[in-house]
């Protein structure tokens, strides 16, 4: 199944978004990076864990150094209440992260357990679990965005606040 599986993802990647890279690592039975939508999209990660009855959808947003300027003009207690706010949010939407407050960054993860053939999702679902980690994620900038626009004194009007898309 996992062959087949394969194959099957890397079609639907092809056909969503734009193939960057094949992972090779020995923890993985197979993983793709890729950009969703297309070539001016978001970098995903899609891998299959060889421990796991899953495939993992990933993608990484860290903080551009505009944003990591404003946010260290706050003490560390009021810096780490953007992170929260996120993280609030992720929740409420119910979307698993990671957050890495020290490297000002966070992982937007969603499983789709497969167990048997029945489990493996369709190209429709497949695409509307992306777009959802995908949107999802257009509006945790937002909150960044709105976030640090509040200590933004720094910036002259005009200056750009923009996340570092990996």
């Amino acid at each position: 199944m996992s062959e087949s599986l394969n194959k099957l993802l890397k079609k639907y990647i092809e056909n969503i978004g734009q193939l960057k890279e094949t992972l090779d690592n020995p923890k993985l039975e197979f993983g793709y990076r890729f950009l969703y939508p297309h070539n001016k999209g978001r970098t995903f990660l899609v891998v299959k864990p060889k421990i796991k009855n899953c495939i993992e959808i990933q993608t990484l947003t860290k903080l551009s150094p505009q944003h990591v300027e404003v946010l260290e003009k706050y003490p560390k207690e009021k810096q780490n209440i953007l992170f929260f706010q996120i993280a609030e949010f992720l929740i409420n939407n119910k979307v698993h992260h990671i957050l890495n407050f020290k490297d000002k960054l966070y992982i937007l993860i969603d499983n789709i357990f497969i167990l048997d053939e029945k489990d493996i999702p369709t190209i429709n679902e497949f695409k509307d679990r992306i777009k959802y980690l995908y949107y999802t994620n257009l509006q945790s900038i937002k909150i960044v965005i709105d976030f640090c626009q509040i200590k933004g004194d720094s910036l002259e009007k005009g200056d750009s606040l923009r996340i570092d898309w990996e």
